[in-house]
């Protein structure tokens, strides 16, 4: 089904999880390592990125992603892109 303007905020939300989730597995860092990192436990980690991916839920402060822009070292390109929601 094509995504549609009326769902581009959920798209970008569950792209944006799909996003974590890569960078997570390319540094070898678990949903308990993303816990540290956001000061959470690892349960509430988990929670966070399914509600993202699954449902486009909107879980992640500003404050998360700019601790997790640092963590996963993101590009400028990959910033730029999350932050339009």
């Amino acid at each position: 089904m094509p995504r549609v303007t009326l769902n581009k905020k959920k798209y970008m939300l569950q792209d944006m999880a799909g996003w974590i989730a890569k960078k997570m597995f390319l540094k070898g860092l678990k949903q308990k390592d993303l816990g540290n990192i956001l000061g959470i436990s690892q349960p509430a980690a988990c929670k966070r990125l399914d509600g993202a991916r699954e449902e486009g839920k909107d879980n992640f402060s500003a404050g998360d992603m700019i601790t997790l822009f640092k963590e996963l070292e993101a590009t400028d390109e990959e910033i730029l892109a999350m932050m339009k929601l």
